[in-house]
């Protein structure tokens, strides 16, 4: 096992934790759909978290070009998801005796929560930054952006109570994020292929395997389908073996 995936234990575990936090308080609204009054901005946040945890466990796999790993970028990583939970944390609390709907929750919560949501998106800037120069310039302008929207944005919902604004912004919030992933991931994968398939790539592939060429690094259809017999073959041959000297 690798550092790297050392170190993505236990961001998953944490991270499965904020998930569970959303989806169970989700599953516990919907068997008690009248006990306390949901309130809709409140729940566009709580999608908002849900895509972005399942989006931050995405992209947070280009941590694998990382060679370096030292203890203050282990503990960066990590303060990173434990930041991501709280977040989720903040927007279902253990219990609501103290709230008449979750409407009011959220108003008074919303500074703690939009706070975090700043946090996130600053420390998004350098978890990006580490993933490598190449990995932030393919990203453009649009990434950039939306981490500047979004901060701004949060700051004016830590200041106001006013509720069209805050319905405006949880909409845009979610459209917004839905956007830039799409856009993002329209193109990533090409970007994905030329790093995986770059000269220098399958050189140090061809230097730590033996091979000395693309050939021998990438099968045809027809090539794995050979392969496949050959195993099967070679498979049959010795189950006979093993049931004739038995």
């Amino acid at each position: 096992m690798d550092l790297y995936a050392h170190v993505r234990i236990i961001v998953g575990v944490v991270i499965s934790l904020g998930l569970t936090h959303l989806l169970r308080s989700a599953a516990h609204m919907i068997q008690h759909p009248g006990k306390q009054k949901i309130y809709w901005v409140h729940m566009m946040w709580a999608l908002f978290m849900f895509i972005y945890v399942l989006h931050y466990w995405w992209w947070e796999f280009w941590l694998r070009e990382l060679r370096y790993w030292s203890f203050a970028i282990y503990l960066f990583t990590i303060a990173y998801a434990v930041l991501i939970y709280m977040t989720c944390a903040m927007l279902f609390p253990d219990s609501m005796a103290d709230y008449p709907s979750y409407e009011e929750y959220f108003y008074s919560r919303r500074q703690w929560f939009f706070g975090l949501l700043i946090a996130l998106f600053a420390l998004d800037l350098v978890d990006t930054l580490l993933k490598g120069r190449q990995y932030y310039l393919h990203l453009g302008m649009a990434y950039a952006l939306r981490a500047i929207v979004f901060i701004a944005g949060c700051a004016i919902a830590i200041a106001t109570r006013n509720r069209r604004y805050h319905q405006f912004f949880s909409i845009i919030g979610v459209v917004y994020q839905l956007l830039y992933i799409f856009s993002l991931y329209s193109h990533e994968f090409s970007f994905a292929c030329r790093a995986e398939f770059s000269p220098a790539r399958l050189q140090h592939r061809s230097e730590a395997t033996g091979h000395a060429n693309l050939d021998d690094r990438i099968a045809t259809p027809s090539s794995v389908r050979v392969r496949v017999i050959l195993v099967a073959i070679a498979s049959g041959s010795a189950c006979r073996r093993h049931a004739i000297a038995s």
